[in-house]
């Protein structure tokens, strides 16, 4: 089928740009009839590949190649282009640290303006997010390279502390 071939010239092309098997995963395959008449049931097709590309200068190579290997979406089902942090641990860390640091700053001053002081931690609970900002595209005639922007990704965490109060 079509279908196949194009993901067959896609994969090909993958594999010639050096992306490693590990970062190439079908995540999504698709077949639905759409009507039936006398020579019998018509169906149409999808499949998707979620693909890592961990060599940012790549991208926009990559993206035009496979626009040009008959990719038609990028985007859809999933997220789109996704830019993030291949091991955020240490930049979590970060954040929730200054997290901690904000949340107890602003509650030794709310503690201040009502005449007390902090006494010991009685709870604290944090949330955290990456926030990668993406970009989705849709087919566009074959070309070169697709013009990519990474941007920034941003690490944030949230804590709510709770303190006894000293009068």
């Amino acid at each position: 089928s079509l279908v196949s071939a194009d993901m067959s010239n896609i994969m090909t092309t993958l594999e010639k740009e050096t992306i490693a098997e590990r970062d190439i995963q079908t995540s999504r395959l698709q077949i639905q009839p759409i009507d039936r008449d006398d020579d019998g049931v018509r169906f149409i097709a999808s499949n998707q590949l979620t693909v890592r590309v961990r060599d940012l200068a790549k991208l926009g190579r990559i993206l035009g190649l496979t626009i040009s290997d008959g990719a038609n979406e990028f985007g859809g089902w999933s997220s789109g282009v996704r830019f993030d942090v291949s091991d955020p641990s240490p930049y979590e860390a970060q954040a929730r640290k200054a997290a901690v640091q904000n949340a107890m700053a602003k509650a030794k001053e709310l503690a201040e303006a009502a005449g007390a002081t902090l006494g010991p931690i009685k709870e604290i609970r944090e949330s955290g997010t990456a926030s990668p900002r993406g970009i989705a595209m849709s087919r566009a005639a074959a070309i070169e390279a697709v013009p990519v922007a990474a941007g920034e990704v941003s690490i944030s965490y949230r804590v709510e502390m709770a303190f006894e109060l000293n009068q």
